[in-house]
């Protein structure tokens, strides 16, 4: 049994050797928006009731479905297989079994009989194949088959010498519950969560089944053996299948890799997950798994690489179920849903408790992109304990294990220790691995004993149990044994109905009407006998418009994971009907159990709308104006012939889907702007609008759009677009459908990605989000500012960047353009072809420097397979037929991209910034510089003024002390051209440095001196300054500097300042900065160094000389006179590191000459002892031998320290200096004499008091 008697052997076994296996795990950079999939094959369920004939016609696989094989002609099917064996039970299946999720969310278990693997050649595209098969009626669905990855991140392995090794103070006769196993000293994650704890009661039994779907496990593991399931139904060895379930000899599981009966690991995953759920415990070898005697099934579905299939998983995991699997272990995952997988884990489900890990990459199983969330399956599925790992590499769940705003209610539940976690590895050593993976386990093996425990729990009570009870992670014996146990209480639905007989029944809250609200209410703990809810305002919601009619319901009892809904008695409320159009309401639902003092809140929020509302099928032409405001909450049809038009300045909102079979006349004007929310498509006239498309498409193909401004959408279909703004469209899809020209249009801030055959005329694209754009036709546009789709969604993981290009292709077919900014692995150009060369002339590239343009465009010089771009002739400035943009700007005469300008110093600086092509003069440019971004810190608008060709901006800055030294960047943004075009934002590619502290500060000196370091300045030309700050600063190490302090305790005010709070022979380094009169510093001035020199014995004060004025300059200091300079060292004459009456002596006898200086400590004295007397009031000194001086300390008994300030002491001691002083609560008082002195032996009158009452004092030597 483990005791402190042997921590020192459990260290030397626990770090025997270190070996590198990184190659045999898995650290495959999961892509959450685009999961991979085996090529060539399909996974496919029918429906239950078709009637599948595998067979073989012409070589190519038939399904015997007529129309799916006619589907599939194309594609030559290669094989078709069922993904599982079927059973009789599922074919005969006659009654519908649900299960019911953690949500009170009813599910039907779906059979498996009729689920399919197709595979093709890798030609095909598996996607094109699934579309086409989800059109059949036979098909429930149809999905690739998805990889999934193992979950541990490989941090250190360590490998166990000798794992047989036993504990020396192994004791059978020992029932204390801790293990002997040498290593469990290092299982932290056991006493973490409480399993310690737990094994006082339990350490498990053999009537629960750990299934461990993974790499394998390595079933002959001195640690695993004994707990390795053993198929009781299978006679080994006798190549018979004799329980009938398809695998023969499959005595201790089954390897779906190889299809065989050896599920070895040979990866070392599988292995360790299983020794940390099962490991046998206190065999006084390795380690202790959670569950001492639980069985092991090792199922082997992931390869040597740790990646696996979700047919081949899907597999296992029904395995696992049919072999009586009590708990499923997934150290695995990926961000693909697999239906197949979910069909195969709901039946699992029926006799087994799931548990998932939940993926190592840092992700919220929700997303910045709701069409592609990050969950990571199965771990987040609604019936799987999804388990989060302790670290920061763990995916997480943002609003916690209970709340849900999935319709599917995916939930990561539990969280556990993943860091560091030692285990079992292969080959009978143990490693140290971290990693999601690595806490799965931990709770599958906890379940295990809850099980064993409590076999009658429900399954409801285990989630309850282990969910409340947490705090950080799991606690185990928490869950086993709660103080108590109470209702816990949230609102899984809600819904808004206005079905009442006096509204308009349209599924919205309009104003005017009276509203009902239906709320789901769940518990997810202790029985609850009496449940009520309170609907109310939230704290900091508007009170106006809103009447509650009925505010408070009860709903009854509730068990643990039990639902109830108030359909009988729904919540009402009243809205005023001038209530304001698009109104936004969020109110409190406060939930709780009669008795209990313990309240749930949680938020409603809808909509209330306020407008003339248009629905139902337009069969006559219908006018939409401006004195109202037009909602389509319902679906609208404009029939054929008929025409809807929408006047100038109308405002629509759209919220569902317009079916435009006629037409649509929207046209405003430039001053009564047409506002549309929402979207519609079909035929019209489309101008002057502002559109925010809501994140949806606008189709208008054979229309134009003209002088339109869009917002928020996916793509646009229109036959042309002509002088629009585009602005933030979606990361999905291409911005443009089949248009076929774009003329005059702005895009800004969006992903852009298949532009197809579009031709660009004067366009503008400015922050944009490129993908493989591939822009076939451009003439006289501008392109700034474009990122790489894959660098801007992982910019952490640059293995998973690719090159994107915006011109791939027809390279005669682009002229005139500006191609300004680009960023990592953006290339505006890439050549393609067999030839030597591709020509691509006249384009300015946003800079006259070669090496510049070279690293926008992607050419043979990167890939000797294509051709060599030709430039040549390049643009010098660019055309003025495209947008208006900056492309020069001068500092005092310099260009601050091509040329070099000289650094700026204080004074007035002269700005010129050129634009390719006259602006509107009307519209001031924002000029500005700065050391960071936004690069706005500094205004440039002094003497501006227009050239009078328009196209030059001039002005002026006055740059002083305080605008900051260092390389500034130019901004130019706001400007507009003469068609009222915005300009990009310029804040990238025009820099100058400013040194005006630098340049102030060129006569800075420090001079080293004798315990002191002399710094000398000048403030010549400074005005409006109140002094100057001293910084200081020394190497820790040749590389290594201690952080700056300020060493003047007031502002400098002159130009010279000694620092002596130095210690000789150290190198110091100093800057000032000046501080003006709003207290502001300037940037740091120029850095001096000084290295103080140390000082004699004695000089105290570090004149060069030791004389008396060092015995003073040592009183003052005894005194706390803080005298200046002071040189500690000079001063400690003896060498004791203190600073007292010792040194008076010493220095004395130096300055005496009865010493001579000496690396020995000074003076010499003896261990007599001496005595203070009070005789009336007087002090007298009784010394057994001669005194040369006195150092001592009054107090006032009382603590009176008023008292002690009018004291009056008076020396009696002839030939004697004496000097005193008070010092916070006491006096210090110091008697010497300069001449050497000695108080004689015997009684010596020393010391006379006048001004308080002798006995309230009290000495100290």
């Amino acid at each position: 049994m483990k005791t402190t008697a042997y921590v020192f052997l459990l260290v030397l076994l626990g770090t025997a050797t270190l070996v590198a296996q990184s190659n045999f795990h898995n650290t495959h950079h999961l892509d959450p928006y685009n999961p991979e999939y085996v090529k060539g094959e399909v996974l496919i369920k029918f429906k239950d009731e078709a009637t599948v004939n595998i067979n073989t016609m012409r070589g190519f696989a038939k399904t015997g479905i007529v129309s799916v094989d006619q589907l599939l002609e194309a594609y030559q099917t290669e094989s078709i297989g069922k993904v599982f064996k079927e059973t009789r039970e599922q074919r005969q299946r006659k009654t519908v079994k649900t299960i019911r999720d953690f949500k009170g969310k009813e599910i039907e278990v779906p059979a498996l009989y009729n689920i399919y693997k197709l595979t093709f050649d890798t030609i095909w595209d598996a996607k094109q194949i699934i579309e086409e098969l989800q059109k059949d009626e036979n098909v429930d669905f149809a999905e690739p088959n998805y990889f999934a990855y193992t979950t541990e991140l490989l941090k250190k392995l360590r490998i166990l010498e000798d794992p047989l090794q036993t504990n020396p103070l192994f004791n059978f006769d020992n029932s204390n519950s801790t293990p002997d196993d040498p290593l469990y000293n290092q299982q932290l994650g056991i006493i973490t969560t409480q399993i310690d704890q737990v094994w006082d009661t339990v350490t498990g039994d053999t009537t629960q089944i750990i299934a461990i779907l993974d790499t394998g496990v390595d079933w002959l593991h001195p640690d695993l053996s004994a707990n390795t399931w053993n198929n009781t139904d299978e006679i080994a060895g006798n190549g018979i299948d004799d329980d009938n379930n398809g695998k023969t000899d499959d005595i201790r599981g089954w390897d779906f890799i190889n299809n065989d009966n050896n599920p070895m690991d040979d990866n070392s995953h599988g292995t360790h997950v299983a020794g940390i759920a099962a490991a046998r415990g206190d065999n006084g070898i390795g380690i202790a798994g959670v569950n001492w005697f639980v069985k092991i099934l090792p199922i082997k579905v992931f390869k040597s690489d740790g990646i696996g299939d979700v047919a081949t998983i899907s597999q296992g995991i029904n395995y696992a179920a049919e072999n009586g699997a009590t708990v499923l272990n997934m150290s695995f995952g990926g961000y693909a849903r697999s239906l197949t997988m979910e069909t195969a884990l709901i039946n699992a489900y029926l006799t087994a408790d799931l548990v998932a890990s939940a993926g190592n990459n840092g992700e919220s199983i929700y997303s910045i992109d709701p069409d592609n969330p990050t969950t990571h399956y199965p771990a987040g599925l609604s019936y799987v304990l999804g388990v989060e790992a302790m670290a920061a590499f763990s995916n997480y769940d943002p609003d916690g294990p209970i709340l849900s705003t999935f319709p599917e209610n995916f939930n990561y539940e539990l969280t556990a220790p993943g860091s560091g976690v030692i285990s079992t590895a292969p080959n009978g050593t143990y490693v140290s691995m971290s990693g999601t993976s690595m806490s799965a386990p931990l709770v599958s093996g906890a379940i295990s004993l809850y099980r064993t425990q409590f076999p009658a729990a429900s399954r409801e009570k285990l989630w309850g149990d282990f969910i409340h009870t947490s705090s950080g992670c799991i606690k185990v014996y928490d869950a086993f044994y709660p103080d108590s146990v109470f209702p816990n209480f949230d609102m899984t639905d809600y819904a808004i109905e206005d079905t009442l007989a006096a509204n308009d029944q349209d599924g919205q809250a309009d104003a005017g009407e009276l509203i009902q609200i239906y709320t789901t209410i769940r518990n997810t703990w202790g029985y609850a006998d009496s449940v009520y809810a309170l609907l109310a305002h939230s704290v900091y919601g508007d009170t106006n418009d809103l009447d509650f009619v009925h505010d408070s319901v009860f709903f009854g009892s509730l068990s643990t994971y039990g639902t109830l809904t108030n359909l009988a008695d729904p919540f009402l409320i009243r809205i005023d009907s001038n209530c304001f159009n698009h109104r936004n309401v969020t109110l409190n639902l406060t939930m709780r159990n009669a008795g209990d003092t313990v309240s749930y809140v949680q938020e409603i929020d809808f909509i209330i709308y306020n407008g003339e509302e248009l629905s139902g099928i337009l069969t006559a032409d219908t006018t939409l104006t401006p004195d109202k405001f037009w909602l389509i909450n319902n679906s609208l049809r404009v029939d054929t012939g008929v025409t809807l038009t929408i006047l100038p300045g109308t405002h629509l909102e759209i919220n569902t889907i317009i079916d435009n079979r006629g037409t649509i006349n929207a046209s405003g004007t430039s001053d009564s702007i047409i506002a549309i929310k929402g979207s519609f498509n079909g035929n019209g006239t489309f101008k002057y609008i502002d559109f925010d498309l809501n994140e949806q498409e606008l189709s208008v193909d054979s229309s134009e759009l003209n002088h339109c401004n869009i917002i928020n959408g996916r793509t646009v279909h229109a036959k042309k677009i002509s002088f629009c703004t585009l602005e933030n469209f979606h990361l999905t899809g291409a911005i443009f459908g089949d248009t076929d020209s774009i003329i005059s249009t702005n895009i800004h801030n969006s992903y852009l990605d298949g532009a197809g055959t579009n031709a660009f005329i004067q366009c503008l694209f400015d922050n944009i989000i490129g993908g493989y754009a591939g822009i076939k036709s451009s003439k006289y546009c501008v392109f700034n500012n474009f990122q790489n789709i894959l660098v801007y969604l992982y910019p952490n993981w640059p293995d998973m960047w690719t090159k994107m290009y915006l011109i791939q292709s027809d390279l005669n077919q682009h002229q005139k353009n500006s191609f300004l900014e680009t960023d990592t692995l953006f290339y505006f150009v890439k050549t393609y072809g067999q030839s030597n060369y591709q020509n691509f002339p006249n384009h300015y590239w946003g800079t006259n420097n070669v090496d510049k343009i070279k690293q926008k465009y992607y050419d043979f010089w990167l890939d000797a397979t294509i051709p060599k771009l030709v430039i040549d002739p390049v643009l010098a400035a660019p055309s003025d037929s495209c947008p208006g943009h900056v492309w020069k700007v001068l500092v005092n005469g310099k260009d601050a991209q091509d040329e070099i300008v000289d650094p700026v110093g204080v004074g007035l600086q002269k700005f010129e910034v050129f634009f390719n092509r006259a602006m509107d003069t009307t519209v001031i440019p924002l000029l500005s510089f700065g050391v960071r971004s936004p690069f706005i810190q500094n205004i440039v608008d002094n003497a501006a003024s227009w050239s009078l060709d328009k196209k030059i901006w001039t002005a002026y800055y006055n740059v002083d002390l305080y605008t900051g030294d260092g390389t500034h960047t130019i901004r130019v943004a706001e400007a507009k051209d003469s068609t009222g075009q915005q300009i990009p934002n310029e804040d990238s590619r025009f820099a100058f440095i400013i040194q005006a502290a630098g340049v102030q500060s060129v006569n800075f000196m420090a001079t080293a001196g004798i315990g002191k370091v002399e710094l000398e300045w000048n403030s010549t030309g400074l005005i409006d300054f109140l002094g100057f700050n001293m910084y200081r600063y020394m190497n820790i190490t040749d590389t290594t500097f201690s952080n700056p302090i300020v060493i003047n305790t007031s502002l400098i005010t002159d130009t010279v300042y000694n620092d002596f709070s130095i210690i000789p022979d150290t190198t110091y380094h100093y800057y000032y900065k000046i501080v003006d009169t709003d207290l502001q510093e300037s940037d740091s001035s120029n850095i001096v160094t000084a290295t103080p020199f140390n000082a004699a014995n004695g000089d105290a004060n570090g004149d060069l000389a030791v004389n008396v004025l060092d015995i003073t300059t040592i009183v003052s200091y005894m005194l706390n006179e803080y005298p200046s300079p002071f040189l500690f060292d000079a001063a400690d004459v003896n060498y004791d590191d203190e600073i007292n009456v010792l040194d008076i002596i010493a220095l004395v006898q130096l300055i005496n000459g009865k010493k001579s200086l000496s690396i020995l400590p000074l003076p010499e004295f003896n261990k007599e002892m001496a005595y203070y007397l009070m005789i009336d009031n007087k002090m007298q000194l009784e010394s057994m031998g001669n005194v040369a001086a006195l150092q001592f300390k009054i107090k006032d008994k009382r603590g009176k320290i008023k008292e002690l300030e009018e004291l009056k002491i008076f020396s009696l001691a002839h030939g004697f200096e004496f000097a005193y002083a008070v010092v916070d609560d006491h006096i210090i008082g110091i008697l010497f004499s300069l001449s050497g002195k000695e108080i004689p032996t015997g009684n010596t009158d020393l010391f006379r008091f006048e001004g308080i009452d002798i006995d309230a004092i009290e000495f100290s030597g």
